[in-house]
C-alpha cells in the first residue's frame, strides 16, 4: 500500500497557530451530566437528544471580512426537497468542479482552490448544504446532503470533478455510492474524511459521554432513519458502487477531528486510489495550504 501514498513535502508551521483546532462548546459539561443522568435513566430519551445534537450544526460558519473571491462569485438558488439552497459559481468552464464544504462550514470556505481550477479552464461551483452557510433548514444529515449533491450534479451536468472536505467529502462518497450509483465523475477529491459511520458514531458518543443504553437506542433511531445499519454506511466498501477514474485521499496525519488511520482504512479499500499524506497541517487548515491546493488542482486537470 506504501506505493500509493504521497507524502507531503513543504515547510509548514504548527497546526494551530492559525487555525485553531476545534475545541468542545463551553456547555459540554452540562450535556454530558444530562447523558450521565437523565438520559441514562431514560435512554429513549437520552437517544432523542443525542440523535438532535448530531445533527444540528452548532455556530454556522460566516465570513466576517470582506473576500474579493466571494464577492466574485455568482450567487445563484436551487431547490432540493423544498428548500432554496444558497449556490455560489466561478467561471465559465464547459467542466465542472463541484466543492463539498465540512460540518458546520459553507461552500466559500473552499475558495482556495478556485483561482488555480479557473487557471485549468474548469467552471467552479459551490454550495451551503442543508442547515449550513446561507441555506435554510437546523438539522441535516449525511443522507440529505448527499440528496442534495446529486441534485446539483444533475442540474449542473458534465461534473468532471468533486473536491470535499471532511462531512463534504464523506457525503459525496455517500452520494455517488448510495443515492445515485449511475453518477459518474472523472476525480474524486475526499480531504479528511471518516471511514466508517461507526467510528462517527462511536466518537460522537464519547465527545459527550454518551451511556451504552443510550447509544443502543441512539443506534436504532439512526438506522430507521436512513433505513440501513451503521455497518452498511462503510466508505471502505463503496468503490464498487461508485463510478469514478480515479481518487485522491488527502489526510493529515495530525488531524484532531477523523484520525489518520480513516484514511489508511479508505485506502486499503479502494484500488483506484492514492493517499497524498500531509503532516503538521491538522483538519481545517490543510485545505488552505496552497502546496496543498497546487497538488489537488493538478490532480483534477490531470
Amino acid at each position: 500500500m506504501s506505493n500509493k501514498i504521497i507524502a507531503l513535502k513543504s515547510d509548514f508551521v504548527d497546526a494551530h497557530s492559525k487555525y485553531g483546532a476545534l475545541t468542545p462548546p463551553a456547555s459540554i459539561k452540562y450535556v454530558r451530566f444530562f447523558f450521565r443522568t437523565v438520559g441514562k435513566w431514560f435512554p429513549a430519551l437520552g437517544a432523542r437528544v443525542a440523535y438532535r445534537l448530531f445533527t444540528t450544526p452548532m455556530n454556522k460558519a460566516k465570513h466576517r471580512r470582506p473576500d474579493e473571491l466571494i464577492n466574485s462569485a455568482a450567487r445563484f438558488d436551487f431547490d432540493c426537497e423544498g428548500m432554496t439552497l444558497q449556490g455560489y459559481s466561478w467561471g465559465k468552464g464547459e467542466k465542472t468542479v463541484l466543492m463539498l464544504h465540512g460540518w458546520r462550514s459553507r461552500g466559500t470556505a473552499l475558495r482556495g482552490f478556485v483561482p488555480g481550477l479557473l487557471a485549468r479552464g474548469f467552471r467552479v461551483v459551490t454550495f451551503d448544504a442543508p442547515a449550513h452557510g446561507d441555506s435554510p433548514g437546523k438539522r441535516t444529515d449525511i443522507s440529505k446532503y448527499a440528496r442534495a449533491i446529486v441534485k446539483m450534479m444533475q442540474q449542473l451536468g458534465n461534473v468532471e470533478g468533486i473536491i470535499g472536505h471532511s462531512f463534504g467529502s464523506s457525503a459525496s462518497a455517500y452520494a455517488l455510492a448510495k443515492v445515485a450509483p449511475d453518477v459518474q465523475v472523472k476525480r474524486l477529491v475526499m480531504i479528511g474524511s471518516w471511514s466508517k459511520a461507526e467510528g462517527t458514531f462511536n466518537r460522537f458518543a464519547a465527545m459527550l459521554g454518551v451511556p451504552d443504553n443510550v447509544i443502543t437506542h441512539f443506534r436504532k433511531l439512526m438506522e430507521d432513519c436512513y433505513q440501513m445499519t451503521a455497518e452498511d454506511v462503510d466508505i471502505t466498501r463503496f468503490e464498487s458502487e461508485m463510478i469514478f477514474e480515479k481518487a485522491m485521499l488527502v489526510h493529515d496525519k495530525q488531524d484532531d477531528v477523523v484520525p489518520y488511520s480513516d484514511a489508511l482504512e479508505i485506502l486499503e479499500g479502494w484500488e483506484k486510489a492514492v493517499l497524498l499524506s500531509a503532516d503538521g497541517y491538522g483538519h481545517y487548515r490543510i485545505i488552505k495550504n496552497p502546496d496543498v491546493v497546487e497538488q489537488i488542482v493538478d490532480f483534477i486537470a490531470s
